[in-house]
């Protein structure tokens, strides 16, 4: 913080009006499918997840998209008043991992098309955002979905396709197989320095949600295709065995501060 200035993230002032986002806890609400699957290449993962994480021999890895409302750290009525600045897609690609004992995924490829959400991802939790070009059809009857119901998501970035997913739905999930908990997310918060070709700041963080509230939650079958781009390395994780999908219509949920595992 600057001194008598006011913000979470630059620009800093006096009267703090001027930074994009609030601090933590987050409140996101809205839509997610994912699917699981394991890679064509299961040695491919140790060339997008550095130690001290580890990887499992044959990790599972999960591509998600997202269709959420958020409030930028400042309150759900900024939410209710400013609908500009508090929608986003986002499509993750996120590789199995542990440390020391815990298991969780490293979100190692992401995309979103909202510059607030990005910023403070990148600035405060260290998740490897870039700006995407994200569509996720919406079912016409959002109130009484059916077996068979196909909803696809698709990520472009400059002109080219990097991710088409799409999932049909196939039973409900029963009430004894909802997921219990909250899941733990990896990343490696880096920035660099402004004096020399390395990183000022390396983290370890743990993050995820600290409260997750669903509503009905529905299996899936899918289909993913990773596509090859500018600067991305998506089409190196591509699928050899899809093991499972969900659609979740409506999911709520609060993101809070990470904590830091390790810095170097």
């Amino acid at each position: 913080m600057l001194a008598d200035f006011k913000g979470c993230g630059s620009p800093q002032t006096q009267r703090g009006i001027a930074s994009p986002y609030g601090p933590p806890p987050w409140h996101m609400s809205g839509r997610v499918f994912t699917i699981w699957y394991r890679l064509e290449n299961p040695d491919e993962a140790r060339n997008h997840v550095a130690p001290p994480l580890e990887v499992p021999a044959d990790p599972i890895c999960r591509a998600r998209f997202y269709d959420i409302i958020h409030d930028a750290g400042k309150g759900d009525e900024w939410a209710a008043l400013n609908p500009e600045q508090t929608q986003f897609h986002e499509a993750v690609v996120a590789i199995e991992t542990s440390y020391s004992g815990i298991n969780g995924d490293y979100s190692v490829h992401s995309y979103s098309d909202d510059a607030t959400y990005t910023a403070w991802a990148r600035e405060v939790i260290g998740w490897p955002l870039k700006a995407g070009k994200i569509s996720m059809s919406r079912p016409w009857n959002t109130h009484d979905l059916q077996p068979g119901t196909t909803i696809t998501g698709i990520t472009e970035r400059f002109g080219q396709r990097l991710m088409s997913a799409s999932i049909t739905l196939t039973a409900l999930v029963p009430d004894e197989q909802r997921p219990q908990g909250t899941p733990s997310w990896f990343t490696y918060k880096v920035i660099p320095s402004a004096e020399k070709p390395e990183a000022d700041i390396c983290q370890l963080i743990l993050g995820g949600p600290t409260r997750v509230d669903a509503g009905p939650i529905w299996q899936a079958t899918a289909t993913l295709e990773l596509g090859e781009g500018l600067n991305d390395e998506l089409h190196f994780l591509r699928p050899r065995e899809i093991i499972g999908a969900e659609y979740w219509p409506q999911v709520d949920l609060t993101v809070g501060y990470g904590r830091i595992l390790e810095q170097w």
